[in-house]
């Protein structure tokens, strides 16, 4: 069982790596809750494994104590930035979807101005490509899409797609 956890772990943490890539290098990566349960399983099997290389100590222990050891300096090197950004939340709330495009609200926090939006086309319901990101004052209550001229409309304003 230790060694199919440990090449799960592994292939969890390509998956991870090359979802990362895509996104920021490509700009189309995983669904945002897909993408967050892959983490979770990976993250999770980290956890674990730790307690299969208690014994004997091998370098194996050093990289899986760093799932434990993680939360802990989060807290005490990154804490007055998680408080003032809020970063508890780790994925996107999705507020509306219109045919395949969806409008998710980014994480926001104290120091944030407010309503961060990112508008996304789903494809084959498992990969996103984010389309925008913007910044509205108000709380958005309508939201579509045009693709013929390229337009986000959302309550009585619009903002031109890339």
């Amino acid at each position: 069982m230790k060694s199919k956890l440990l090449y799960l772990h592994f292939a969890l943490l390509v998956v991870v790596l090359v979802n990362f890539g895509s996104k920021v290098g490509l700009n189309f990566a995983l669904q945002h809750t897909i993408a967050f349960t892959i983490k979770t399983l990976w993250y999770g099997s980290g956890l674990v494994l730790f307690f299969f290389y208690l014994k004997p100590i091998k370098i194996w222990l050093a990289y899986f104590a760093m799932y434990w050891l993680q939360p802990f300096l989060s807290v005490f090197l990154g804490g007055f930035d998680s408080l003032i950004r809020n970063d508890f939340s780790i994925e996107p709330t999705t507020i509306a979807t219109f045919n395949t495009y969806q409008l998710s609200k980014k994480i926001m926090g104290m120091g944030d101005e407010c309503c961060q939006y990112e508008v996304t086309k789903i494809y084959f319901y498992i990969l996103e490509s984010k389309l925008t990101e913007f910044y509205t004052s108000t709380e958005i209550i309508r939201f579509s899409v045009d693709e013929t001229q390229k337009k986000v409309y959302f309550n009585d304003k619009h903002i031109k797609l890339p």
